[in-house]
């Protein structure tokens, strides 16, 4: 006989639910938590998933699983053995807004219908276009790490190259700028006094480490074609935080974004060539080098801000200081 025992509790902001329930191996055709098989010729399957799209760990056949057996699970399952030769076992279960569900006998995961958005983003998985997948990584010639995203079939790095080499500079000269923004760059000293290139891959490996090159405008157009072009796509590659809000006359628009791609765009800001010295807009744009070259004076670069919602190609002063995102070979 089934004992079913049903709390609700809270826990700061998470809100929680507990219970227990006892499976017996004469459930008529039911979840067994011992996974007998009735039937020696079955296929044996690794998990079943229920109706309610809850996965549970085996191993089931078709005849006692009540749902659809299986040999893989919902991303971010964990995996126990359910508990051998126990007629009526029970087994103790935490629903959590982070729809991971553990058991001392069995682990399952509660499988969302809708798909996943940046607020599930954890220190090692993000979400891309509703997937959830795991952060690459990425060592700079300085040695710090980065964490790096898949986007189309490009790998970008997802946050801002932070390596300290001549030539570049914390906002506002402040090391703490650098920890979130990472650091400026003017266009020599990205490009490492390469020669400017349209290709795609550019070529260039630039301040980037090795295995890594600093993208062409056109290997930045191949990233916002991918999301949908440039206009009306900023969002999809700005962070869900970080970014100064702008008043205008129909009311607040908001700058922050939906982090589509686990991109993770900040706003930077940027240094001027003249007056040197003078830094603005950190909180605002974020700005980052391409390889490819307007003029003898002027380079390409990319611009997301909070007064536009446009991905902008546009020409500065390659003694500007901005950011740079390498892109993997």
């Amino acid at each position: 006989m089934n004992k079913v025992k049903f709390v609700l509790f809270s826990s700061g902001i998470l809100l929680a639910l507990a219970f227990t329930f006892g499976c017996s191996s004469d459930d008529g055709g039911g979840i067994s938590s011992s996974g007998g098989n009735s039937n020696g010729n079955e296929p044996s399957y690794d998990y079943c998933i229920t109706a309610d799209n809850i996965c549970l760990t085996g191993p089931f056949t078709a005849s006692n699983c009540n749902g659809q057996p299986s040999n893989s699970c919902p991303y971010g399952a964990s995996s126990s053995s359910a508990t051998d030769g126990d007629s009526s076992s029970s087994s103790s279960f935490v629903l959590s807004s982070s729809s991971t569900v553990q058991s001392s006998s069995s682990s399952v995961m509660l499988s969302s219908s809708s798909a996943c958005t940046a607020s599930d983003n954890t220190s090692t998985h993000y979400c891309s276009n509703g997937t959830m997948k795991q952060y690459g990584s990425m060592t700079d010639d300085g040695g710090l790490t980065y964490k790096t995203v898949e986007i189309g079939t490009q790998t970008w790095m997802a946050e801002n190259l932070n390596y300290d080499v001549s030539g570049s500079k914390c906002y506002n000269n402040d090391e703490s700028n650098c920890a979130i923004y990472g650091r400026l760059y003017d266009w020599a000293t990205a490009m490492a006094n390469s020669a400017s290139s349209f290709a795609s891959p550019s070529g260039v490996r630039g301040v980037c480490p090795s295995g890594w090159h600093l993208p062409s405008g056109n290997e930045w157009k191949k990233l916002t074609d991918f999301i949908g072009g440039t206009f009306g796509t900023d969002t999809k590659l700005k962070a869900t935080s970080g970014w100064n809000s702008y008043n205008e006359e129909s009311g607040e628009k908001k700058g922050n974004g939906t982090d589509n791609y686990g991109f993770s765009a900040l706003p930077g800001g940027y240094s001027f060539s003249f007056p040197s010295g003078y830094f603005a807009n950190v909180g605002e744009t974020g700005d980052w080098w391409t390889a490819t070259e307007y003029d003898t004076n002027q380079a390409y670069r990319r611009v997301i801000g909070i007064r536009y919602n446009s991905v902008l190609s546009v020409q500065f002063d390659k003694k500007d200081l901005v950011s740079v995102r390498c892109v993997q070979d």
